[in-house]
């Protein structure tokens, strides 16, 4: 298994803008997603129904040494910066028949895949084959559904709560790179 790195949490400067979307968070792994990436999976909504693979990175929060220990603040991160095998339908029980015929399908590292983007052209609340789906393939507590709309409407992320096993909205976070094109939500 490969262990996380520790990395201090992204920043805004003038080379990075960071934006908050969502639920404000208070305890739970912290998101953040590169605005060219999410901008590429809403054009993709925007033309059809889709399900993919969330690839990015996981890292403990660094803090100073000198810092006190909060069980209530969050303690990880993830950031999202790219996708892949994404496969056009709406329906999650279709996407675990397309992961099944993969030969070579197992999913990576957590470190690495992060959870799944449901791309809809009309937004539309999780149902109970999309949490299926992710108990299945993608049930570690770092990974997240991520439901994108074709319509430019916001964004919004899931994650599994073990208590009542069932989807919790969080917030996130849109980085977007100095250099790139304003990212239109």
């Amino acid at each position: 298994m490969n262990y996380p790195n520790i990395k201090s949490l992204p920043a805004a400067t003038n080379e990075i803008q960071i934006t908050p979307y969502g639920p404000k968070c208070r305890y739970h792994t912290l998101v953040y997603l590169y605005a060219d990436v999410l901008e590429e999976l809403q054009f993709s909504a925007h033309e059809r129904d889709a399900i993919g693979i969330l690839l990015g990175s996981y890292a403990i929060i660094k803090r100073p040494p000198d810092h006190p220990m909060q069980l209530t603040a969050p303690q990880d991160f993830i950031e999202i910066k790219a996708f892949r095998d994404v496969y056009p339908t709406a329906d999650a029980m279709d996407y675990a028949n397309y992961l099944r015929k993969q030969r070579d399908f197992k999913p990576d590292e957590p470190s690495t895949t992060l959870g799944l983007v449901f791309m809809q052209q009309k937004p539309e609340p999780p149902n109970l084959e999309d949490l299926l789906l992710m108990r299945t393939y993608f049930s570690t507590p770092i990974q997240i559904s991520l439901f994108v709309c074709g319509d430019h409407s916001p964004a919004h992320v899931y994650m599994l709560d073990d208590v009542s096993e069932s989807f919790a909205e969080i917030g996130y976070q849109v980085i977007h790179l100095s250099g790139t094109k304003p990212f239109n939500c």
